[in-house]
Formats: C-alpha cells, structure tokens, sequence
C-alpha cells in the first residue's frame, strides 16, 4: 500500500501497560552506585529547588544539604540513610508528581533534574521504602509521602501513601532532621531510604566515597560551598562539610 505525505492512517491498538513489579524492580538496576544515587536523589533536587528561591530572600541565605547514615556501627551497613535540605519544600500536588515514575512537567534549561527518575530509582536502587517528608514556606502543615515497593508487590499497582497533614513523633521527627540544616525552620525536606537490601556498603567506606575527590566534588565542583553546602552526618555527631580539602579526621572512625 502506497502512503502519501501527510495521509492520516488509523489503526486498531491495545493499551498494554508494563508489569508494574517488574518494571520497578528492573529501574533498581539502571547502573546507580551510592555517589550516583547521592547525586541525582538528593543534591540535585535540592539545587534545583533553590535555584527557584529569591537570592535576596534571607530565610534561605544559607542553603544547606545533609546527608544523616544511621546505624549500629561504622563497620556495618547502615540501617537507613536520609537526605535532608532547607529548599522550598512541596506542596502536595508537587509531592505527588514527584513520587510518580517519569515527568511530564516542562523543565527549562537551568534544571539539573529533566526527567523526573532521579528521585525514584536513585532511592529505589539501595532501599525498599522511601519517606518523604516536606513543608513548603506557604504552609503550617507538614506532609509526607511514601513509596513502599512491596505495596506495588502486593497491590500490582503503583500505589502511595499520603499524609496531608504529618502528627506526633513523624512531626518531631521532621523538625529534629530539620535542624540539621537551618535553624529556622521555613521550608525544607526530608528524603529517608530504608529496608536497605541492596546497599552492602560499610558505613566507614561509605564516607570515605562520600569526600573523595572522585564523587561529589567532581560532581558538583565549584558549586560546592556557594550554590550549595553539603554535609555529612553519622547518628548524632556532628555534621562534616564536604568543602574540605581532605577528609576530615573524627573521633567515630
């Protein structure tokens, strides 16, 4: 059958949507190491978000992201990991595009994160669960989203858990992670990673990739320390900023 240009050809189709378990399990494996997963899940979110702020807005004069490991012992693998940053925070519609496979969302040419994937399966890729928690300068309420991988196991279907309005030790939680990185709470989120089954990282090693000069500070280079300030947190000691030129001793290594 011969087409001109232009013709209109209609045909018959099916809408066959991929395996919603084998699809997310499969995007686990698209290459991300830990720095990769740091990188495009965390940090580039955070940057892109503060881009958008108003440098003259003195709420957000400092602009602050933390990576806080938990767990038992520096030799072990961590239990969870959170990212956490003073940035505009979401309201619950950005919440919701945020947490959904893929963006539909038109990004312009500053914006680090095009694709809407990072946040997803760079988490994805080491944990089960991701929590999101996240106040936007706009609102009184916290609110939070989750992805749980075995509820799309169990369900079949990509569905979340949504909390308008985060009460009790969620909410204290919040605003303990919060301090971390500003002492006025305005806006900002919290990203935790846990039920970590495929992170098998020691968490000594994982800070010492963590201040390489291989990782983040090629990443980001001279971004550091002036479109951003990063840190790095272990349980309760103190916050160590990645700007400096070598690792920094502690007392917990």
């Amino acid at each position: 059958m011969e087409i001109c240009a232009g013709e209109l050809i209609m045909a018959k189709f099916d809408l066959v949507l991929p395996p919603t378990t084998k699809t997310s399990e499969s995007l686990r494996s698209s290459g991300y190491n830990w720095i990769k997963a740091v990188a495009d899940s965390g940090i580039d979110n955070a940057m892109d978000a503060f881009r958008k702020i108003d440098k003259k807005d003195l709420c957000h004069s400092k602009r602050n992201f933390v990576l806080h490991i938990e767990g038992r012992k520096v030799s072990e693998i961590p239990t969870q990991f959170t990212f956490i940053d003073n940035a505009t925070g979401m309201d619950m519609a950005t919440l919701q595009r945020a947490v959904t496979y893929g963006s539909n969302t038109n990004h312009n040419n500053k914006d680090i994160g095009s694709f809407g994937l990072g946040l997803n399966t760079g988490t994805t890729a080491f944990g089960r669960t991701v929590t999101i928690v996240t106040k936007t300068k706009d609102s009184d309420k916290v609110i939070k989203a989750v992805i749980s991988l075995d509820l799309f196991e169990k369900t079949g279907e990509y569905r979340y858990i949504f909390d308008d309005n985060v009460q009790g030790a969620e909410l204290d939680l919040f605003y303990e992670r919060m301090s971390y990185v500003t002492d006025d709470v305005v806006s900002g989120s919290t990203i935790t990673v846990s039920s970590l089954d495929q992170l098998n990282a020691k968490i000594k090693d994982l800070r010492k990739s963590f201040f390489s000069d291989n990782g983040l500070k090629r990443i980001f280079g001279k971004s550091i320390g002036k479109e951003i300030n990063i840190f790095y947190k272990y349980n309760d000691y103190d916050a160590e900023e990645l700007h400096e030129k070598e690792i920094p001793e502690t007392h917990h290594i």
